[in-house]
């Protein structure tokens, strides 16, 4: 909150290796069977994640291994800087996968 009672987003030094903003650690639970999960977000990075998550050095890079579960769309964003992805001149997909019609 600024000094007119008004909530603002803190983006100095956003571009540092360490910044961190509207970070969240804690345990989601459900209400209607009662397990839990470890629930972390960042702007960013994800804080407290597996070692072996985020690779990145001074970028949130996610790491090969959770590709398939979801976070692909990020490493292509980041364009993987170990060039494990690759875009064929034909298409915008990667051709390191493949994908296939839902219908």
């Amino acid at each position: 909150m600024n000094s007119k009672n008004q909530i603002e987003y803190d983006s100095i030094e956003f571009f540092s290796d360490g910044y961190f903003n509207n970070a969240f650690v804690g345990i989601w639970g459900s209400y209607s069977n009662g397990n839990s999960k470890i629930c972390n977000w960042d702007d960013y990075r994800v804080p407290n994640a597996n070692k072996d998550f985020d690779i990145g050095v001074g970028e949130f890079n996610v790491s090969e291994k959770y590709w398939n579960k979801g976070w692909l769309d990020i490493a292509l964003k980041n364009q993987a800087p170990n060039h494990a992805i690759k875009r064929s001149k034909w298409s915008q997909l990667p051709t390191a996968f493949s994908f296939t019609n839902a219908d």
